[in-house]
């Protein structure tokens, strides 16, 4: 029981000082009953979880969390380079190569005349080929980089 408790205040970064005074040490051969194990959590773990009253309320009145990055993540225009010419795709940075490369096919003045298939397609930066599911960030992409796009009909 002692080590289930030092797994939740590690967990929960309780401060120090509520590690301390809150929990007893338990002697791990002695079989406790559920309420009195209830009662060794520390206080920070207490207050995080809802009592009755407050989860028979319904939900509270705490502002909303913010909406996920990728929703406010400002776009990058990158260059699509291609044997015929260049295109320029705005593009999330901390979105997979695959949706660059869904927009290249969608906006490529050709697009009905390419391959539907992605595995045929090569999305190179600076020369390395960059795997579809690896975010841009991995590839610390910026404003106006070019990428080069190849592709076997």
């Amino acid at each position: 029981a002692q080590a289930i408790l030092d797994q939740y205040k590690r967990a929960l970064d309780c401060p120090a000082e509520s590690q301390e005074d809150d929990v007893e040490n338990v002697d791990p051969d002695v079989p406790m009953p559920v309420s009195m194990l209830m009662m060794q959590i520390p206080t920070c773990v207490r207050s995080a979880q809802p009592g009755p009253s407050q989860a028979a309320a319904g939900p509270s009145s705490a502002p909303a969390e913010p909406a996920p990055a990728a929703d406010t993540e400002p776009k990058i225009t990158l260059g699509c380079k291609y044997s015929g010419g260049e295109l320029k795709i705005k593009f999330r940075p901390s979105d997979p190569i695959s949706k660059l490369l869904a927009a290249f096919m969608k906006h490529h003045p050709n697009s009905s005349s390419l391959p539907t298939d992605t595995s045929k397609y090569k999305v190179k930066f600076d020369g390395e080929v960059m795997g579809l599911n690896d975010p841009g960030t991995q590839w610390e992409l910026e404003d106006g980089y070019t990428i080069d796009f190849v592709w076997k009909a």
